[in-house]
């Protein structure tokens, strides 16, 4: 859910006047150590919270913009100003109708304070004086669940501190049987499990010593007395969540805190969204669970049901990988001053930038998204075909790219090679599910085995080829790459823009050598602006077989 568009910043601590704009699904923001990251995050929390930290109220004389800490008094203000851009789902409830005709679709409110205490509030560019309309603005985002959670906080005290909301989602859920037997607290267990059961698959998946995981319910009347909590089981035994490791801790933060909120949309109705500020949601994981929670975050963020936008702050690269949108936080100086600027990058460009700033590892592109098989193509004109293909299939659970994503100023043949070669290691790591399944024109058949054996453990790479004998029967063999799968309604299509292509004997087309660069291009518009599904009428079989790999298909 993409309810946050904007987030501008004046005043702030390290911030002296920055903005975050275009924001996502899942927003990461990269940078060193003490760049300002954070404190982005912490004037959301004072926008919506009025704390900064999720205790201390905003307090000029310590949260006031430093550099210009000795300006006079009555100048100094901090402004926290967000815009927002409200989805279908968003619904006002019958008596918030004013409020929302109010505030409107795309309100951008501000928050003001200056000196003495005293607070402003603006919608637009217009003061809100008005103690009615002060309301209306305060039922708008009475509507939206905002959840800051900082890095230095004890995962399993946010889940105790959540016991009533959790308790609250098994009420509600128990209410709605009607069997009034004596068995009581197995009903409880039973409704507590069912719950937490996604939960509790989730955790299983991570390949953590922990089997399952279930609501530490209350089994007997005197157990009444106390809150709940977890319990992980391993076998026959169970564990209170405090005695595991603060990896799964935050794991199981973050999974109950989302359940929590998909309660409130789902069963009360009230809350129409969430917005979550994460501190480094990496803190204390390893690798491998690192990647599960990043995956994890960006799945649920992305999700239309689940009416949730992140904002995180991350040294991680694989939070980086999996955001949609991604932000480099750095120190500038000005006039002598220094202050935090942010620069909006795509997540691979932040990749990059992030490795050269040293604010996060740099990683060996062939090992992005390791849940994900990677299939790898020659080139951008078949990486283009295929994505639109398995979109248009509504199929397929694979990164697809093609070797100038990986290797700038390369462009195939030798050098896709010598990328292999030299790569050979980081495709071996991969894990055996998630292997990366390259993909040769149809005219490479004969040279499958020695691309194979660039990789001496032939462990991690799958080695495919398009089959000559599925392709249009009406395209000669001059068309060399993916094209000979085009259907005849793109080639007549493009027939029509150059006559660069021929049909000499029986209707076969074919392709002036020296032009067929110019016929790619117009194809390759083709398949940018208008590839129907009736175009795949010589690819979607050899498509559809690709996905006998694990992983790299999700249908059941």
């Amino acid at each position: 859910m993409k309810l946050i568009s904007r987030v501008h910043v004046e005043g702030f601590r390290s911030v002296r006047d920055t903005a975050l704009d275009n924001l996502g699904d899942f927003s990461v923001l990269a940078g060193v150590n003490n760049s300002g990251k954070s404190n982005l995050l912490r004037a959301l929390c004072a926008f919506f919270n009025g704390t900064c930290d999720g205790e201390n109220q905003l307090d000029l004389r310590r949260d006031y913009y430093r550099p210009d800490y000795a300006s006079k008094w009555r100048r100094k203000r901090v402004r926290i100003t967000v815009s927002f851009e409200l989805p279908e789902s968003f619904k006002f409830h019958g008596r918030l109708h004013g409020a929302h005709e109010f505030v409107g679709d795309s309100p951008s409110i501000t928050r003001e304070w200056a000196p003495r205490g005293t607070q402003t509030l603006y919608l637009g560019n217009r003061e809100i004086v008005d103690r009615d309309d002060h309301q209306k603005i305060s039922q708008f985002l009475s509507l939206i669940s905002f959840r800051y959670v900082p890095n230095r906080v004890l995962p399993v005290e946010v889940i105790r501190q959540e016991h009533e909301a959790l308790r609250n989602v098994i009420v509600r859920r128990l209410s709605r049987t009607k069997d009034e037997s004596a068995k009581l607290f197995e009903r409880i267990n039973d409704t507590s499990q069912k719950i937490v059961r996604d939960i509790s698959d989730q955790v299983g998946a991570l390949g953590l010593d922990a089997a399952a995981v279930e609501i530490a319910s209350p089994e007997s009347p005197a157990d009444l007395l106390f809150g709940l909590g977890y319990r992980v089981r391993d076998g026959e035994h169970r564990f209170v969540e405090s005695l595991q490791g603060s990896g799964l801790q935050s794991f199981l933060m973050f999974t109950t805190l989302h359940l929590i909120d998909q309660d409130y949309f789902q069963r009360w109705g009230w809350k129409q969204a969430a917005i979550w500020a994460i501190e480094e949601p990496e803190s204390s994981m390893h690798a491998w669970l690192e990647a599960q929670t990043a995956a994890w975050l960006a799945s649920v963020s992305k999700s239309p049901s689940g009416r949730l936008q992140i904002i995180a702050s991350s040294h991680s690269d694989r939070m980086v990988q999996y955001a949609d949108v991604g932000y480099g936080v750095h120190r500038v100086t000005t006039g002598g001053k220094k202050a935090t600027e942010v620069e909006r990058m795509e997540p691979r460009q932040l990749l990059s930038w992030g490795a050269t700033a040293g604010a996060t590892k740099f990683i060996d592109p062939i090992l992005l998204f390791p849940l994900e098989p990677v299939l790898l193509v020659e080139g951008k004109h078949d990486r283009d075909f295929l994505r639109r293909a398995y979109g248009l299939l509504e199929r397929g659970n694979f990164r697809i790219c093609c070797l100038e994503d990986l290797a700038v100023g390369a462009t195939g043949g030798d050098d896709l090679r010598h990328y292999i070669k030299h790569h050979a290691p980081a495709i071996q790591s991969r894990p055996p599910d998630v292997p990366v399944v390259l993909l040769l024109d149809w005219d490479k058949r004969s040279k499958v085995s020695s691309y194979e054996g660039l990789v001496p453990l032939r462990r991690g790479l799958v080695v495919e080829v398009w089959p000559e004998d599925k392709c249009n029967p009406n395209l000669g063999r001059t068309f060399r790459g993916i094209e000979r799968f085009y259907s005849d309604r793109m080639v007549e299509a493009a027939e029509k823009k150059t006559d660069a292509i021929a049909r000499p004997r029986k209707g076969v087309a074919i392709v002036e050598n020296n032009r067929y660069g110019e016929v790619k291009g117009i194809l390759a518009e083709i398949v940018s602006t208008d590839l129907r599904a009736e175009d795949l009428l010589h690819a979607k079989t050899f498509l559809l077989s690709l996905l006998r790999y694990p992983r790299l298909d999700p249908s059941p």
